[in-house]
């Protein structure tokens, strides 16, 4: 799975390396659902020459992978920032980078790291008004990496420029992961990576996924649905899964992305009444057969590399790959097996990349993915990064 492609089309117009070049990476991600944190040391090769199309291929490879939960005070303190004040974001920005820092040194290797890619926990993500946000000082997590180089903010260059700021993966999938069809992320939200037949990487924001799951799993004094016990135990509610599934998001086309905002607004007002344990396990069901529908529509019978939180859901993954019936549009999902540590650690691996691509001037995002101008080189590097 670290084969990377070898056709861009013309959203690359930078060039790699001019020699072969060997860098170790450290990549930290949060996302949008609170689990915790993913860090992922990478060490990432450029070879010029062939047909590559910045000049050569590049290749990657994960050494070490570590994913921690987070306390219970610092969960709560991420959850409430949407309605923090400007001085506890600042504080909250600075104390936690701090914190994620003294938890990769005592948890990783990072001998001959020379760089750090730090995504910062998502809060707002409004791009149809020129805006997003990732909770993050890449100032403190410097300092408290005694001095590492590193870059935060990857995402707010290709706003300003006009796009949805998101997916930024999909690049990494096409560079490092070209060998199967299409790549699954099942996060948060769900997200989709492919190579249309134009040549051109697209992706977007699929739907709700791990968010939506999440939030009915907490009625039930749990984080999560472990393997999806408590869906599989439920009833479809087919007038609840049609309103869902008839939301104007899944009607439309092009690049696209969603927030947590869009999830309060549009997805959980809809649940109003669900309780009780028999309620939720019904909603339970129903939303996890929403989330297996909109997926399977956006694959459209692609074999895909599913990653991400949602893989360990047993129930989920089943209705994937489930023939057609009620409740389930689109056909069933060929699905290429990923080992635990992609699953869980991808994406810390991606945000690795980008860090290292934005640290040489390369580009961190395409106008085909995100629906930007044009190709940027997005993020914010503090510190002095040597190759």
């Amino acid at each position: 799975m670290e084969r990377e492609d070898t056709q861009m089309g013309a959203e690359a117009t930078h060039r790699g390396p001019k020699r072969a070049s060997v860098y170790r990476v450290l990549g930290m991600m949060s996302g949008t659902s609170l689990d915790g944190m993913d860090a992922a040391v990478s060490v990432f090769r450029f070879e010029p020459g062939g047909m590559g199309a910045e000049g050569g291929r590049w290749s990657g490879e994960m050494l070490q992978f570590e994913g921690w939960t987070f306390p219970g005070e610092w969960r709560d303190r991420l959850a409430h920032l949407p309605d923090a004040t400007a001085w506890e974001w600042h504080r909250t920005a600075a104390e936690w980078s701090a914190w994620c820092g003294q938890q990769a040194r005592e948890r990783l290797d990072l001998t001959g790291v020379q760089l750090v890619g730090f995504h910062g926990q998502t809060v707002f993500h409004q791009p149809d008004h020129g805006f997003t946000a990732q909770l993050a000082s890449g100032a403190h997590l410097h300092a408290a990496l005694g001095g590492m180089p590193v870059v935060c903010d990857f995402r707010s260059l290709d706003v300003a420029l006009g796009g949805q700021g998101a997916p930024l993966v999909p690049l990494v999938d096409a560079l490092l992961f070209s060998d199967v069809p299409a790549c699954l992320n099942l996060g948060g939200f769900s997200n989709i990576s492919f190579t249309d037949g134009r040549g051109q990487r697209i992706a977007w924001d699929v739907g709700p996924c791990n968010l939506l799951l999440n939030a009915l799993a907490g009625r039930l004094g749990a984080d999560c649905d472990r393997d999806g016990r408590w869906a599989a135990e439920g009833t479809v509610d087919a007038a609840l899964w049609q309103e869902w599934m008839g939301l104007p998001y899944h009607e439309a086309v092009g690049p696209r992305s969603l927030g947590r905002e869009w999830l309060e607004a549009q997805v959980l007002p809809k649940l109003e009444g669900w309780e009780g344990d028999r309620g939720v396990r019904d909603a339970l069901a129903t939303a996890t057969h929403y989330v297996a529908s909109t997926v399977r529509a956006a694959v459209s019978g692609k074999t895909t590399w599913i990653t991400g939180g949602g893989a360990h859901n047993r129930y989920l993954m089943a209705l994937l790959a489930a023939p057609p019936g009620l409740h389930l549009t689109g056909p069933p999902v060929p699905i290429v097996p990923a080992a635990q540590r992609w699953i869980d650690g991808k994406e810390a691996h991606a945000f690795g990349f980008l860090a290292l691509r934005r640290a040489l001037g390369l580009e961190t995002s395409w106008p085909t993915v995100t629906g930007a101008r044009v190709p940027s080189c997005g993020g914010a590097l503090w510190g002095h990064f040597v190759p």
